[in-house]
């Protein structure tokens, strides 16, 4: 924390110069409006040392994603400084223990992205509890009931990307499901699981 010194400060007499004055619509020019002005162009222009960062990413963020989320696009913890490439959390995302539990007939799960994955929630779920990576932001979000029971790992998110824990997850995997079209077993995608009649979308 930034300590504050009592000073007392004395007026100068003089006034101001017409050079002053110019461009200041008649007021004086002082060194904190210069200092306000540079704070206001660093907080939203991104400088050039990490332009030529960003601009060497595979999936660059755009300058104001960018300089909005600074703090965590500047963290190897999270992303490669690199290559940009998202650094996952450890142990699926999942902070401490993992239970098996299942989702049975009129639960209503939801999820943020498209249905190619394997992450689902409990509906409602809080969106900053999600441990979700910052290009997930302007994700779709999708709603789901279930429509036959199948069994999902799930626990507690672990905090990542500077976003808060609490929210609960469900990830299928370890196993396939039954497709009811081949008679094979198949990925237990959300995807999957819509064709195969296990889960509709409701929203």
């Amino acid at each position: 924390m930034l300590s504050q010194t009592n000073v007392k400060r004395v007026e100068s007499p003089t006034r101001a110069t017409e050079t002053q004055r110019a461009g200041s619509g008649g007021q004086t020019s002082t060194s904190s409006d210069t200092n306000r002005a540079n704070q206001t162009q660093d907080a939203t222009t991104i400088n050039p040392t990490d332009k030529a960062k960003i601009d060497e990413w595979k999936f660059r963020p755009s300058d104001d994603k960018y300089l909005s989320n600074k703090k965590t696009y500047d963290n190897p913890q999270y992303y490669n400084q690199e290559t940009g490439d998202i650094i996952w959390p450890p142990n699926n995302g999942f902070d401490g223990d993992v239970v098996r539990t299942e989702l049975k007939p009129g639960q209503v799960i939801d999820r943020y992205g498209e249905p190619g994955g394997n992450f689902l929630s409990p509906d409602e779920t809080p969106y900053e509890q999600r441990a979700l990576a910052l290009h997930s932001d302007g994700a779709e979000y999708h709603v789901y009931r279930v429509l036959e029971a199948f069994e999902v790992n799930s626990g507690k998110f672990l905090a990542w990307f500077d976003r808060p824990d609490g929210g609960t997850q469900y990830l299928t995997e370890n196993y396939k499901i039954y497709n009811i079209k081949t008679g094979g077993l198949v990925e237990p995608t959300v995807e999957n699981f819509i064709k195969n009649k296990y889960l509709k979308e409701i929203n």
